[in-house]
């Protein structure tokens, strides 16, 4: 039997819809692996938070214990003591919320994981800051070459096609060839004859009403729906890497730019205490040092780990999943209450 081509058509449908389940597969084990490197770095991220809140608390208490001993000689107010203990107050506000986000992040590492939330996870520290040279251009072209969204849709274009033949050998008559033989034996001994039978048959329907003229149409509107999914997918992707990509760029200029206000209010501080141990500065100008050193350092690790996040986030809109060997995680199950 021939039918023009429509059984081999769907074999190829089935062959293409193959080839789209594993390409989804694959762009799914990006999805995860771009999920467990932002919850990772939100890890890190929460740990030097608490790191500049411990330190902020640790300078905040050194103050209140030597306000405390200088009204105890009466050489200051009463006010300034209660400004130092409001200002340590401040502080551990600052480290609790801190230590608050990092339990949270660990156990949105753990659920990225697929482990438990309540898992003790160990989260081993970046090295050093990766750093990143590639163009605008050059990051653009690898995402159409590593994106799988673009051979979904080229695969889905294809099959639409595969669809519009298989409409059209609906149009064809199904040719049918047909035989047997038989080996008729008479009554008579030793009588028989050797009766060998054949057929070819056309089967064509003339009028089914415009149900062909209808599929052919569907299949048609199916192929051209593909295109054009195509063309909006390949400007979503194109936005998706320009948006990543200026969005490193400003990050990896916001850990420049912030290197100078750490360092500059970490020398203000020094000479406001300098100032304050030889009685000339106030408790007020001493906080105002120390919150100004605490907030420029929040802000130099929020940039640090903000330029790894855009990182990850070009490497997922590139369709790349090239994570730096280093940035690992070790979960240790926690102990089971018996």
């Amino acid at each position: 039997m021939t039918d023009f081509g429509k059984r081999l058509g769907r074999y190829r449908q089935a062959e293409i819809a193959a080839d789209v389940a594993r390409m989804q597969a694959q762009r799914a084990r990006q999805t995860v692996a771009h999920e467990v490197a932002m919850a990772y770095y939100q890890v890190l991220r929460a740990q030097a938070m608490g790191r500049v809140a411990e330190e902020s608390v640790r300078r905040c208490e050194e103050e209140e214990a030597l306000a405390t001993k200088l009204e105890a000689q009466g050489a200051l107010e009463r006010e300034n003591v209660l400004r130092s203990r409001v200002q340590v107050a401040a502080a551990r506000k600052l480290l609790d919320s801190a230590q608050a986000s990092e339990q949270i992040s660990r156990a949105a590492l753990n659920l990225a994981i697929g482990l438990r939330v309540s898992d003790s996870t160990a989260v081993e520290p970046l090295p050093e800051l990766p750093g990143f040279n590639e163009s605008l251009a050059g990051c653009l072209e690898l995402a159409v070459v590593s994106r799988q969204e673009f051979a979904v849709a080229r695969r889905t274009i294809d099959s639409a096609r595969e669809g519009k033949g298989i409409a059209r050998t609906d149009f064809a008559p199904r040719v049918i060839a047909d035989g047997f033989y038989l080996d008729y034996h008479q009554a008579k001994p030793g009588g028989y004859v050797d009766i060998p039978i054949g057929s070819i048959k056309l089967e064509w329907g003339l009028f089914e009403g415009g149900r062909k003229i209808a599929e052919l149409r569907m299949a048609d509107s199916k192929l051209r729906g593909s295109l054009a999914q195509a063309e909006a997918l390949s400007d979503s992707i194109a936005f998706q890497v320009n948006e990543a990509y200026r969005l490193l760029v400003a990050a990896r200029r916001a850990i420049e730019r912030g290197k100078a206000p750490v360092e500059q209010t970490r020398e203000t501080f020094r000479i406001v205490k300098a100032r304050s141990r030889a009685g000339d500065a106030t408790t007020t100008e001493l906080i105002e040092a120390e919150r100004a050193m605490t907030r420029a350092g929040q802000e130099y690790q929020a940039a640090i780990f903000d330029y790894l996040a855009c990182q990850a986030k070009l490497d997922y809109a590139m369709g790349t999943s090239h994570w730096q060997g280093n940035e690992t995680a070790s979960a240790q199950p926690a102990e089971k209450s018996p």
